[in-house]
């Protein structure tokens, strides 16, 4: 189990954004022999090889094939995201004033905004230049805590121990330097990526926390890292899918940007990525339309993002029938509002899995009088119409800008799937 928590933990001190977070996902599946498809280009497939694709930088789906063919075999699929909330930079001009020169930023998804404040911060993303003509996509992640957003001293704001509402335009600007510089988020790109500022043309860049991951606790049971929420799900899947064969069905891999938005985006989960790729599968391979439609009805999906723990100071926020430990497994989410998709029909088929091989699982909803989240696999299988199970691990302050899970229950979470893939 060391060496699976030592790479989790080396793929998000690396994966400080969706961009690179695909990116590194990309580096891996090449590294293990998986072949690069262009969206743009005809799929030529060989059933015995592994394929993947990325669009718009910031979504991965990657597929194989089982050894032995039936006419109505599935698509086995573990679905995630690769997003996080956090605070995004905005292009343009920054803020000098008073001594401070300030990057100015807007709020991405349901981020915690206190958890930003006081701490080091730094950049990634995908930055645009032109380069003998042609615009060029770079990825960047500036390793130095360049950014900072400091609290109003207590002495001036003697109520905020009584609760602040903090206003994204007013108290969330990150100071990046003292003095009177211009465009230094500019300066550190160029510097960074050796180029010359004029060639900038566009970036997406946000702010990370830049403290590493880590093991805490007493017994060292605790993981503690930035983007825990999705990058633990992103990484474990992708885990289990490349070091599992295929069971009777194809094996896919699909990790989506955009989820903490809704998901209605280009490479959102409610695009028509995957859908696509599914298609283009069957129509390289040589099957008809009918046969595509009689495997959907074959297939499965796991759609897999992190849940709540209930939390050590406040359990009252929790189901008291149905509290969800760290350590203690999976999750199976649940949702009569079909915020999760799981129900009796396709839990039975993952309870069952775990039961058959001596894997710990538990059962979450949320509070009757809470409304709750929802995640990406509602809207995927709205485009496909496969049955579909929402699973992921429990964690603390999910939106923090530093989350904590259990990292004992990461071994489980890998059986769990690589048992999913297996499956005849």
């Amino acid at each position: 189990m060391k060496n699976i928590i030592n790479k989790l933990m080396k793929f998000l001190d690396a994966s400080h954004s969706e961009f690179n977070a695909a990116q590194n996902i990309k580096e891996i599946l090449l590294g293990r022999d998986f072949i690069e498809l262009n969206e743009k280009e005809k799929f030529e497939l060989s059933p015995d090889k592994n394929y993947f694709l990325l669009r718009n930088d910031n979504s991965v789906i990657a597929f194989k094939f089982p050894k032995t063919y039936i006419s109505k075999m599935g698509f086995n699929i573990c679905a995630s995201h690769l997003d996080s909330p956090t605070l995004k930079l905005k292009m343009g001009k920054e803020s000098i004033n008073n001594g401070y020169h300030r990057v100015n930023v807007e709020v991405y998804g349901g981020t915690i905004l206190s958890s930003w404040l006081d701490r080091p911060l730094s950049v990634a993303g995908r930055v645009i230049v032109k380069v003998d003509n042609q615009l060029v996509t770079k990825f960047i992640d500036i390793k130095s805590p360049i950014l900072i957003i400091p609290n109003v001293c207590i002495h001036f704001n003697r109520e905020i121990n009584k609760g602040f509402a903090y206003n994204p335009e007013v108290d969330m600007k990150p100071v990046v330097s003292l003095g009177n510089e211009e465009n230094s988020i500019l300066e550190a790109i160029s510097k960074e990526l050796n180029v010359s500022k004029d060639l900038i043309i566009a970036y997406d860049l946000e702010t990370y926390n830049y403290t590493n991951s880590m093991i805490g606790g007493l017994n060292k049971e605790l993981l503690m890292s930035q983007r825990i929420d999705n990058l633990e799900s992103a990484f474990l899947s992708l885990e289990a899918f490349i070091n599992n064969d295929c069971g009777s069905g194809i094996s896919v891999y699909a990790s989506f940007n955009s989820e903490e938005i809704g998901s209605r985006t280009l490479s959102g989960a409610d695009s028509d990525f995957l859908k696509s790729v599914l298609i283009r599968i069957y129509d390289s391979l040589g099957y008809t339309n009918d046969q595509f439609l009689q495997t959907l009805a074959n297939s499965f999906m796991l759609s897999v993002d992190n849940g709540h723990a209930v939390h050590p100071n406040h359990p009252e926020y929790s189901d008291p029938q149905n509290l969800v430990y760290l350590n203690k497994g999976p999750i199976i989410k649940f949702n009569s509002n079909m915020a999760y998709l799981s129900d009796a029909a396709s839990s039975a088929k993952i309870i069952d899995l775990c039961k058959i091989n001596n894997i710990p699982y538990q059962v979450f909803y949320n509070k009757s009088d809470v409304r709750g989240g929802s995640t990406l696999g509602t809207l995927s299988v709205s485009h496909l119409g496969i049955q579909t199970c929402d699973i992921g691990l429990p964690q603390l302050a999910m939106h923090s800008s530093y989350e904590t899970a259990g990292a004992n229950d990461i071994e489980p979470m890998c059986k769990l799937i690589e048992a999913f893939y297996s499956m005849e």
